[in-house]
């Protein structure tokens, strides 16, 4: 089975759920670097640190399917929201009027299918007053 860059496996001996961020080819085989889904220090990592990484043979993982991570969710939340608070509050122009109204209804829409999946708002950095903050 021949694995691809970026793919979410998990990993048989520890069940950890990542994905593959590197492929390399070593004298034993290819190696695949895959990066936990999952954040925090673990003892059994290979690189330990706030991602936790591991080098896994073909034969030490498995094929998952899954469309997007609860933390690239957070991840992708936490850049609109970035993003958004880029914008001046002062410039009132058409434009950035319009910007604003774009990334809260973005937000918006995230935040009530949240609610309606009854998801902690504060987890996923969406515990505040979108209106106040963006219109």
């Amino acid at each position: 089975m021949d694995f691809k860059l970026w793919e979410h496996v998990k990993i048989k001996k520890n069940g950890v759920i990542g994905e593959i961020i590197d492929i390399s080819h070593n004298v034993y085989g290819k190696v695949y670097i895959v990066e936990s889904d999952t954040k925090g220090e673990r003892e059994d990592s290979d690189y330990p640190g706030e991602w936790p990484l591991y080098d896994c043979t073909e034969d030490d993982i498995e094929r998952i399917e899954i469309a997007l991570s609860v933390n690239t969710i957070k991840y992708i939340i936490a850049r609109v929201i970035d993003n958004a608070n880029d914008e001046d509050p002062k410039d009132r122009s058409e434009f950035t009027m319009g910007r604003r109204l774009a990334y809260y209804e973005i937000l918006d829409t995230i935040k009530n299918e949240l609610i309606a999946h009854e998801q902690d708002l504060g987890e996923f950095g969406l515990d505040f007053n979108l209106e106040e903050r963006f219109l």
